[in-house]
């Protein structure tokens, strides 16, 4: 289709609301079905910057900040933890971008889904990853937020909620 027909047929679904059944923008894979095929998780954060199957494998676009921040020992420890010390050699930019899921805020999960949200059809898939400390009063402030910023759809996991973990630290 055309850019003229898609902004043509955006404008009819917008006027009627009539759209049933039917999307016409998905975002697959998701943080399940990614690793199946080996690809991205979409918009969900890396879990850990390494593989705890492959004990010496470290995300190779964390590598080289890491390398450049903090040397072979800040290296050896992300590698030997999955992710960033708590206080170290790195700055908040370094932080920031290289932060894995579980030291991400509620409030900064909802914002990337919500984001993607409003130009999505479907529900797109996210994981809000909570500590062990969350109560069911948090879990319920990130499902309203959630529904406040128009997300269709949201899944929250509190960190040791089962005896056996799906993904672990």
């Amino acid at each position: 289709m055309t850019d003229a027909e898609w902004t043509t047929l955006a404008e009819r679904i917008a006027a009627d609301g009539m759209l049933r059944n039917s999307s016409t923008i998905a975002l697959p894979p998701t943080g399940r079905s990614a690793p199946v095929i080996g690809a991205s998780t979409g918009i969900e954060p890396l879990f850990r910057l390494t593989d705890p199957h492959h004990p010496d494998f470290l995300h190779p676009a964390a590598r080289p900040v890491l390398a450049e921040t903090g040397g072979d020992g800040l290296i050896r420890e992300v590698t030997r933890h999955g992710r960033l010390p708590a206080g170290g050699p790195v700055g908040d930019s370094v932080r920031d971008v290289l932060a894995v899921a579980t030291q991400i805020q509620p409030s900064g999960h909802l914002a990337m889904v919500s984001a993607i949200q409003s130009c999505v059809d479907e529900a797109v898939a996210k994981t809000v990853n909570l500590p062990t400390t969350a109560t069911p009063a948090d879990i319920c402030d990130v499902y309203q937020a959630a529904w406040e910023a128009g997300c269709k759809g949201i899944t929250v996991y509190r960190d040791g909620s089962r005896s056996s973990q799906p993904k672990a630290l």
